[in-house]
């Protein structure tokens, strides 16, 4: 199942220019191969077992921490490219995650066009 990131209007030119096209930004729940797969066009690119993903909820993104793949509050990796839709992935272990240098982090945001979708979806994988 993939759910696209959220891409503010407003920045959306910027973001294709710099490698972040709509197409290439969206995270991805692979029930066969038992992954989450999120990919924010050449920034950023990582696959977690889903057995690895402790729970995942609604969260924020500070103003402040600005809009990217980034490295953020809470000791999170933040892949934001809005303000809004923001889900906070939590993992069971800290995971090592590529943002210019290689962060290991137990939390990972993500800005999505349908948050509600997204947790609702992979709640249910985590189930299984």
């Amino acid at each position: 199942m993939r759910f696209q990131i959220s891409l503010s209007p407003v920045f959306r030119p910027l973001f294709t220019l710099l490698g972040a096209p709509k197409g290439s930004c969206f995270a991805d729940i692979d029930l066969p191969a038992k992954t989450l797969r999120v990919k924010s066009g050449i920034w950023f690119d990582e696959t977690f077992p889903l057995s690895e993903v402790l729970d995942v909820g609604p969260s924020t993104w500070p103003w402040w921490g600005g809009l990217g793949v980034k490295l953020g509050p809470k000791d999170s990796v933040g892949v934001v490219y809005s303000g809004d839709g923001v889900v906070a992935v939590r993992f069971r272990r800290p995971q090592n995650m590529h943002v210019i240098i290689v962060a290991t982090r137990p939390e990972l945001r993500v800005s999505l066009e349908d948050p509600q979708g997204f947790m609702a979806a992979l709640s249910e994988a985590l189930r299984d």
